[in-house]
């Protein structure tokens, strides 16, 4: 699955590709974030690359949660962020 972006200077770790940089947030202020991803090594059989998966707290009601698997966010909360940031941006494109 094609991340996409420009391609960093850096290497994967794992398999020594090119790292992309990818932005998280809703890439119109400055709470936006780059970060280097592998596009070879990004793809994850749980959540198909995306790093976040929708699944159920203790009290058994739906909420966003990291993968754990791939760990590609630090914390649910990071993960939430995201959706919640990919969401508002795309309310602000429709009006």
């Amino acid at each position: 699955m094609p991340i996409g972006g420009d391609i960093s200077h850096n290497k994967c770790d794992k398999c020594n590709s090119s790292l992309v940089f990818n932005e998280f947030g809703d890439g119109s202020s400055d709470e936006s974030q780059l970060e280097e991803v592998c596009e070879e090594c990004a793809t994850c059989e749980t959540c198909d690359g995306l790093g976040l998966l929708l699944s159920n707290n203790k009290d058994n009601i739906d909420e966003i949660q990291r993968c754990d698997e791939c760990q590609i966010f630090t914390s649910d909360s990071d993960a939430q962020t995201i959706v919640f940031n990919w969401y508002k941006k795309k309310q602000t494109e429709e009006v």
